[in-house]
């Protein structure tokens, strides 16, 4: 029968039919041209295609990873991966200048509150401190906020995964790709996103107690 993979040029030349009468078809009885092994991990591409050389004869059968049998499909994943992490990057110093921004208008906002705390017996280290955790619980609050609002349109889109249409899937098409875009609503990546989003902000965090335990409480009441 026919097969909907990825790739409309693939499409329309790939076929699933057993292999007796795929040998019989192409007068290639009890031959193969080709194994195809599939991993769970890609990591253990290497050391398998090691151990299968160790157990055959190299002279009459090759071993390759679909890496040297499409040297171009690699490339185009390195490039690929090169380009996500450096939007990523940008992401998160888009974020980190966010959340020092709203740090700084915090501190630069009460600072005339703050110099009255200390200048009536509060001690500086608790007054940081308290900022400190002020920080980490809206970092807290935002996060939760934003993973909550991330999975419910993760979901949407995993369903209804995005199309295109007009001149760019016919780019996608010839590109021997298919033109949509799927999500993967797998929970691990909402972890790692939320994980670095909070050491982000506890490094932060500290902007507002350092700021605090050099602040001189005349000059504070005097702004």
């Amino acid at each position: 029968g026919i097969i909907r993979l990825g790739s409309p040029e693939l499409n329309d030349n790939v076929v699933y039919m057993p292999l007796r009468r795929s040998q019989h078809m192409y007068g290639a009885e009890n031959r193969l041209t080709a194994i195809s092994i599939m991993l769970n991990r890609t990591s253990d591409l290497d050391n398998f295609k090691s151990s299968v050389e160790k157990e055959i004869d190299t002279a009459r059968y090759e071993v390759m990873t679909w890496k040297e049998m499409m040297p171009e499909l690699d490339q185009f994943i390195a490039a690929d991966s090169a380009g996500h992490y450096i939007i990523i990057g940008i992401l998160y110093f888009i974020i980190a200048f966010g959340l020092f921004g709203t740090l700084l208008m915090m501190t630069f906002e009460r600072t005339r509150e703050f110099g009255i705390l200390i200048a009536i017996g509060m001690k500086k280290h608790l007054l940081a401190f308290i900022l400190l955790m002020e920080s980490v619980m809206l970092s807290l609050v935002g996060c939760l906020a934003g993973i909550a609002g991330g999975v419910l349109i993760v979901k949407w889109f995993t369903k209804y995964p995005i199309s295109f249409t007009g001149e760019l899937k016919e780019i996608y098409e010839n590109y021997g790709m298919e033109p949509i875009i799927y999500f993967s609503d797998d929970g691990k990546i909402f972890l790692v996103q939320a994980l670095i989003v909070l050491i982000l902000s506890g490094l932060l965090a500290f902007y507002p107690g350092i700021k605090t335990m050099r602040l001189k409480p005349v000059e504070a009441i005097n702004r």
